[in-house]
């Protein structure tokens, strides 16, 4: 039985938790929650977690740490700290074999292929998902994240993207700014305000309309997936007509995207899920 650390590094939090792998399956075990600005260095932060466990509790071995930051080279500088980590220091420090270093949004990839019912939701689906076509995920929350997932002989590789950073182009002479809406729009819309209402419809379709162009310029026959802090809140609204259609309202290759399934994720702790499914491929 092999014990994993998976962790979830962001500026405001970092969430650490234990992993064991048993019968195919991921057991979450022993985590925690600390506030990442207490700690002037991370890898003491790691180690203090590491030699909390009690006693007999095996020490892994292989880690993967999500990571709020663009990582090149096994480096990354955290964008609202001052931490600047690299993967072989800090595995020596912390005395794993392996550590490895993903972008916080691109390490959903990994946890996608293995997310439980309970972990997801269909939005749309056409029929079975294809297991060797590219996934991708995308998730509106105070940016908006884009992943590809790229299959391998191996499991999928992420691609982290700036997707999100391409221009913006409107579908009406209304504007948008899909930053601006909080989920008190959508409160504010289940109880009919109007105005309320006409701005959550203008953000749906854009949002919707976006999907599908990810849909289309990464061919996602393996699934696409909502993720990012809206996907929960706002669940009931990317099954309705207005995010749905301008999903699929992509003129002459409407048909392509008719075949791309469409799912949301649910699960708040996705993303250190993701990282234990991570952690489990290095094993190999």
């Amino acid at each position: 039985m092999s014990t994993l650390l998976a962790g979830d590094v962001g500026g405001t939090k970092t969430l650490l938790a234990l992993y064991t792998v048993e019968g195919g399956r991921l057991i979450r075990g022993r985590s925690e929650r600390f506030a990442s600005a207490d700690w002037q260095d991370f890898a003491a932060l790691l180690n203090h977690f590491l030699a909390a466990g009690p006693p007999g509790e095996t020490r892994p071995a292989h880690a993967c740490l999500a990571v709020a930051g663009p990582v090149r080279g096994g480096r990354v500088k955290l964008t609202n700290l001052p931490w600047l980590l690299e993967e072989r220091a800090l595995a020596a420090a912390c005395g794993l074999a392996r550590l490895e270093l993903v972008n916080d949004f691109a390490v959903l990839i990994y946890g996608l292929p293995h997310l439980e019912p309970d972990q997801q939701l269909t939005l749309r689906s056409p029929g079975d998902r294809d297991p060797k076509a590219p996934v991708a995920i995308l998730g509106a929350g105070t940016g908006l994240g884009v992943a590809i997932g790229v299959p391998t002989p191996t499991g999928l590789i992420a691609i982290a993207s700036e997707a999100s950073h391409a221009e913006f182009a409107p579908r009406s002479d209304q504007a948008v700014d899909p930053g601006e809406l909080p989920a008190a729009t959508a409160a504010a819309a289940a109880n009919a305000d109007p105005l309320a209402r006409a701005a959550l419809d203008l953000w749906l379709g854009a949002y919707g309309s976006v999907a599908g162009d990810l849909a289309l310029q990464t061919l996602c026959l393996g699934g696409l997936w909502v993720g990012g802090g809206t996907a929960g809140k706002l669940l009931s609204e990317l099954r309705t007509p207005t995010f749905l259609q301008a999903f699929l309202n992509k003129g002459r290759l409407s048909a392509v995207v008719e075949q791309v399934p469409l799912m949301a994720v649910v699960d708040g702790d996705a993303g250190l899920f993701s990282a234990a499914c991570r952690a489990r491929m290095l094993l190999v």
